[in-house]
């Protein structure tokens, strides 16, 4: 099996993890200490079966280091090994192919192969183009999967079958399938084989296989064959740069929770979410998720994975144990990019998986992909009980404001990953550096509660990796690593706290002083000039309109004016917090203490 994943990613590149794993002889511990040496080999009898010169490994170390990586081998005697590289490479930017498939969410496929990693590699490949994949490890147990699909009324429209299987081949498990009674949907067939199309093209054709495969199959075959055979055509184009509008119109209006504890990070992905005009409501932690879903009809769910009370893992099962909310949408929103940590993911039922800090062409493809356009969903959430925060996203203007220039902070990229808006990303940095501070994990660590530690520890390195503050965030995993560890991580901590305090100080030195003159102003300017922003703005909160947090940063300049420091400083907090009708309550008492009519 040849397996690739990102271990690491940041701004610059990635480090690529590439594997290739047997099921051959094995070695020992003492060939793999000498395997990569040049001219030694784990067999150097003149007699020995399996050849070489002994240089290829030393080469590939030599090759993977130059790239910034590093060669390595596991190994079992005797059951087989797995051999990997790393190398670091860079972020592409060229032209990229983009598809648009027909709706394929929830179209139920069966995989009948006797072999358990070739249904796994089908099976993963179909759910990520949003099919529902069942296996069946031989041709009897796919027949009898058929009828009873059929039977329960969730019939499978299309059966991949492995032609080579003990008992019954692929072709007599087709035959079979065809011949079975009573079934109101006939699946097509499609014969996957690791032999020759000619040796195979002419049975195919006999017994009414729609299509053939030949192994090793490519997820882009696989999707071909999957339209095909459903009758569609696959409509693929090729584009620098695509408009997110033009496709994500399709979803408008759809119904998104959004669950995350740091506040940061909330608003990280609202800024990205603007531009989908979806209705999102907010869970800070998986047990209020739980009961959310379990009271409103969501279209998908981004759902963190480290959060106090209940994580994302814990609250996925229990949204699962719900057979009504088997096919809702679950999109893991994790810092945490290891394979072991996407299998958890999967195996607690999420059905997609998103790296933090998160990429917003990622963001918008997973969307599209999952979130099934319905005819009843409107741009304009439905009034909610004051329980529960809504917000009705429509895009935030981008006025032409220079990017900011902070030293040690990439603001270009995190102002991408904050929604390119430069008021809010001001903001942001703002209250990054307000509330940041590595106390709550150094009081953790001293009342003896590492699960809270590492859990603040991966909360502040997933916010500063949203700002850019890169220095930050790796300072902030090492610390996090360790702490899982069970290691000592004072040193660590240190270091962390050093680099934040540095983030913190160019931050403040880079953005304006707010309340500088504020009293001066306040006391000569005349209220009657903020008596229109103050109206517009509580139009938009009695409407529980989104836009209401990007109106009033714009309108913050202009109102500070005349409105007190703490005045203000409520007022964001309110809108921040989506607490709407506590924003307008505080418009309220401004308009009142002003004398300005509200209508």
């Amino acid at each position: 099996m040849v397996s690739a994943r990102i271990q690491q990613k940041d701004e610059e590149g990635q480090l690529i993890y590439f594997a290739v794993r047997d099921t051959g002889i094995g070695l020992t511990k003492e060939q793999m200490g000498r395997l990569f040496q040049a001219f030694e080999q784990a067999d150097a009898s003149t007699t020995r079966q399996h050849g070489g010169t002994g240089l290829g490994l030393a080469i590939s170390k030599r090759l993977a280091q130059l790239m910034g990586g590093d060669v390595g081998v596991e190994s079992d005697e005797g059951k087989g090994s797995t051999f990997w590289f790393t190398a670091r490479l860079g972020n592409g930017a060229a032209a990229r192919r983009h598809t648009t498939p027909p709706d394929l969410r929830g179209r139920r496929v069966l995989i009948v192969d006797d072999n358990p990693q070739a249904r796994a590699v089908l099976s993963s490949m179909l759910t990520s183009m949003t099919f529902e994949a069942d296996e069946a490890p031989s041709g009897l147990e796919g027949i009898g999967m058929v009828r009873d699909a059929a039977a329960a009324n969730k019939p499978y429209e299309i059966v991949f079958l492995d032609w080579q299987m003990p008992g019954i081949d692929g072709f007599e498990t087709g035959k079979q399938i065809r011949a079975l009674p009573n079934l109101n949907v006939r699946p097509h067939l499609v014969m996957v084989t690791a032999y020759g199309r000619e040796e195979v093209l002419k049975q195919a054709d006999d017994n009414s296989f729609a299509n053939i495969l030949i192994k090793p199959v490519t997820a882009s075959m696989l999707f071909d064959s999957a339209i095909e055979v459903l009758g569609a055509k696959s409509s693929k184009t090729y584009e620098a740069a695509p408009d997110p509008d033009a496709n994500l119109g399709r979803i408008r209006g759809a119904r998104v929770l959004l669950v995350e504890d740091n506040e940061l990070n909330r608003e990280v992905a609202l800024g990205l979410l603007e531009a989908a005009h979806l209705t999102i409501e907010i869970a800070e932690n998986g047990q209020v998720a739980v009961q959310m879903v379990s009271e409103h009809n969501y279209d998908l769910v981004l759902m963190d994975m480290q959060m106090p009370v209940m994580d994302g893992l814990a609250a996925t099962r229990a949204i699962r144990l719900k057979p009504q909310f088997q096919s809702l949408p679950i999109i893991a929103m994790t810092a945490n990019v290891m394979e072991s940590d996407r299998e958890r993911c999967t195996e607690a039922g999420m059905n997609d998986h998103l790296a933090k800090p998160i990429d917003p062409d990622a963001l918008f493809a997973a969307l599209l992909r999952w979130i099934k356009p319905r005819a009843d969903v409107v741009a304009k959430a439905a009034p909610e009980s004051p329980a529960t925060t809504s917000r009705v996203l429509e895009p935030a203007p981008s006025p032409a404001i220079p990017t900011l220039q902070i030293e040690g902070v990439d603001t270009q990229s995190a102002l991408r990953r904050t929604g390119g808006n430069p008021k809010r990303y001001e903001m942001l940095l703002r209250k990054f550096a307000e509330s940041a501070n590595v106390d709550e994990i150094r009081d953790a660590l001293a009342s003896g509660d590492t699960a809270t530690a590492a859990r603040t520890a991966h909360s502040l390195k997933g916010a500063a990796a949203n700002l850019g503050a890169t220095a930050v965030a790796n300072s902030a995993a090492e610390v996090e690593t360790g702490i899982k560890a069970g290691q000592s991580v004072q040193p660590q901590l240190d270091t962390l706290a050093t680099k934040l305090r540095a983030a913190v100080e160019a931050i403040r030195s880079a953005l304006p002083n707010e309340q500088v003159g504020e009293s001066a102003r306040a006391a000569t300017a005349d209220p009657a000039s903020v008596a229109a922003p103050l109206r517009k703005l509580a139009e938009l909160l009695s409407h529980d309109d989104g836009d209401a947090a990007d109106f009033i940063l714009e309108a913050q300049p202009h109102l500070a004016e005349v409105l007190t420091g703490s005045e203000i400083t409520s007022l964001r907090e309110f809108v921040g917090n989506y607490d709407f009708v506590g924003a307008l309550k505080c418009v309220s008492e401004i308009a009142g203490r002003l004398g300005l009519p509200l209508e």
